[in-house]
């Protein structure tokens, strides 16, 4: 499995569902092919696809626009260029204040996903998303959490960490 298509699919979908539009989360679209996919099927087309590769998330829920930086005119790709560099840049930045390594690992909002730092910085180089994310510590030693942005602002989406003393009833 290609670990950077799904952060890909994982983080599109939070940035999607951050205020709530629920899905089945098995079904995408992608535009401007008008090419519909099963989960594994999208992985594999992002995963063909020519990188830097730019990601758009659409208003519905599975519904995702790509352009291969390499089928944009060159005035419009240096632009994006800088926009790659910059996240990657950032990456490097955060995870160095958080003093996470290669081998070190990072997780979705869902915390159901985890690849290593060094996955992530082959992820940064590769796709852009028109997502808020960033990153913050884990309570985990030697993991760092991915974070999404809801459009407008607010809390990021997933991670509600319990307090210690909260009892379970």
């Amino acid at each position: 499995m290609d670990t950077c298509a799904e952060l890909t699919l994982r983080l599109v979908r939070a940035g999607q569902e951050a205020l709530n539009p629920v899905s089945s989360m098995l079904d995408w679209d992608f535009f401007p092919e008008q090419q519909h996919a099963t989960w594994s099927q999208a992985r594999e087309i992002l995963t063909q696809a020519t990188k830097p590769l730019i990601v758009a998330p659409l208003l519905e829920s599975g519904s995702v626009a790509i352009w291969s930086l390499s089928a944009l005119q060159p005035e419009h790709r240096a632009a994006l260029e800088s926009e790659f560099a910059n996240q990657c840049q950032y990456f490097n930045e955060k995870l160095a204040a958080l003093a996470l390594e290669d081998a070190d690992h990072v997780a979705t909002p869902d915390g159901t996903f985890t690849l290593t730092v060094a996955q992530l910085r082959q992820w940064a180089a590769q796709y852009a998303i028109h997502v808020g994310i960033g990153m913050t510590a884990s309570p985990v030693a030697h993991r760092g959490r991915i974070l999404i942005r809801p459009p407008g602002g607010g809390k990021p989406v997933g991670w509600i960490d319990r307090p210690t003393n909260e009892c379970c009833s």
